[in-house]
């Protein structure tokens, strides 16, 4: 992802339309109107027109509901709404239980209904590139890492050349031995700390990022978070928030909620 990620996501908006009818229980057939449906007539409760509009795009909206009923034994809802992907229940008395649109009896224990409408919709979101900060050379890092140690011994590799270079004045070589990473992790650090690259990152971006901050080599941990970033995806990214919350990364951190979550943006 080495530049803008643009992806899109199928979002709910709840209740984007809502109508009420407090009173339900007291309308009769002798007050309420009747419309022509099916061939036939049938008593109609029908809500004011109303308008939302979508606070993603701007878009405004309009709808209607009615309440049918052909003997005031049972009913159905109808719904008037512009061309897109809905959601239709309703409530009963203040019961947070959902019922679907389908015909239902009418009984006076229903005082209340309120009817619902959410609006189902693709989403196109950006999360831009993790800044990252500019990498230091070999030789800054080595000077860095190793200018208090005289006893350091290092090699330099140029193509099929290798030759050792005592810029400390050294007088021992070091030899570290290490348990708790993959050869291949490992392979690939000692790849970082010649080249100032990995030629081959993918899966390896969390393990390598583990390794550098052990060994407190910073461009690495810098690399390895920019790798992240760059191969982020749906499986991946709930694993390098994690990563980023157990380091500490509150800029990755705050990056990987905006790719994980984009809907929140």
């Amino acid at each position: 992802m080495s530049l803008n990620a643009a992806f899109t996501q199928l979002v709910t908006q709840k209740k984007f339309f809502k109508w009420t009818i407090p009173n339900f229980n007291e309308f009769k057939i002798s007050n309420m109107k009747k419309e022509l449906l099916y061939d036939d007539y049938y008593y109609c409760i029908e809500s004011p027109l109303m308008t939302a509009i979508d606070p993603y795009d701007g878009k405004q909206y309009t709808a209607t509901f009615k309440i049918m009923s052909l003997n005031r034994q049972t009913f159905f809802i109808r719904q008037a709404v512009p061309s897109a992907t809905w959601r239709f229940y309703f409530t009963i008395n203040d019961d947070p239980e959902e019922n679907i649109c389908c015909e239902r009896h009418w009984t006076d224990n229903i005082k209340k209904i309120t009817i619902y409408a959410d609006l189902v919709v693709h989403r196109s979101f950006f999360v831009p590139t993790f800044a990252k900060k500019p990498q230091i050379n070999l030789a800054i890092r080595l000077t860095e890492i190793w200018k208090n140690d005289s006893s350091v011994k290092y090699t330099v590799k140029c193509g099929e050349t290798s030759f050792d270079v005592n810029m400390f004045d050294a007088t021992t070589e070091n030899f570290v031995e290490i348990n708790e990473f993959e050869v291949e992790t490992v392979q690939k650090m000692i790849e970082f700390c010649e080249t100032d690259n990995i030629k081959d990152v993918n899966g390896y971006e969390s393990d390598l990022f583990k390794i550098a901050h052990k060994f407190q080599i910073p461009d690495l941990m810098e690399f390895a978070v920019e790798k992240m970033s760059e191969n982020a995806n749906t499986s991946n990214i709930f694993g390098y928030l994690q990563l980023a919350i157990n380091y500490k990364l509150k800029d990755f951190e705050e990056w990987c909620m905006k790719f994980a979550f984009p809907s929140s943006i």
